[in-house]
């Protein structure tokens, strides 16, 4: 704890990653726990890419980004992806599950803010949208501010959703998260 409190005096955004987050088999190889944790990190710089260097169809701005990741509490990293006609809904439920995002003990109910970030084929349709509104919102509290972005790829043939949130607390630290961002 003590080494957190002093890394986020000089960065501005500290997100601890645990290694074997949604690692149900114990002999998997460890290599591939590594490559499953990278995965999470990978896909937070993905989502920074597709936001400052892609043209969207529903923009989620850098300055939305930032005012995300600079909300104090525990943050969460969580990725999905999927095809067919509940392609998006499938993409955020796959997204917040243990096996796929990064998390502690806290809860995506008590997130204050969320970054989400669907990337998809033009055929993604106005329905899919509708119906991953609902699914989200049922997977998170009513209080939590959502800025998203749509971006469509023709080249790609599954939907790919990323989701940041920030602002959580761990039940078991409620006087001081272990997550802390910072902006400065």
């Amino acid at each position: 704890k003590a080494a957190l409190r002093n890394i986020k005096e000089v960065v501005p955004v500290v997100l601890p990653v645990q290694n074997g987050v949604g690692i149900e088999d114990e002999n998997v190889p460890f290599l591939d726990v590594l490559r499953a944790t990278d995965r999470n990190v990978i896909s937070l710089l993905e989502m920074i890419k597709v936001i400052t260097s892609s043209a969207s169809t529903v923009s989620l701005d850098f300055s939305e980004f930032l005012n995300v990741a600079s909300t104090p509490g525990n943050a969460m990293i969580g990725i999905g992806e999927a095809d067919g006609e509940q392609a998006v809904s499938v993409a955020i439920s796959l997204a917040r599950s243990p096996k796929n995002m990064s998390y502690g003990d806290y809860s995506l109910k008590d997130a204050a803010k969320m970054a989400l970030v669907i990337m998809g084929n033009g055929s993604i349709s106005y329905k899919q949208i509708k119906d991953a509104r609902t699914t989200l919102q049922n997977e998170i509290g009513y209080q939590t501010e959502v800025f998203n972005g749509l971006y469509v790829n023709n080249d790609l043939e599954n939907v790919k959703v990323i989701m940041f949130a920030t602002g959580m607390n761990d039940p078991k630290e409620k006087s001081e998260p272990i997550f802390q961002t910072e902006m400065t």
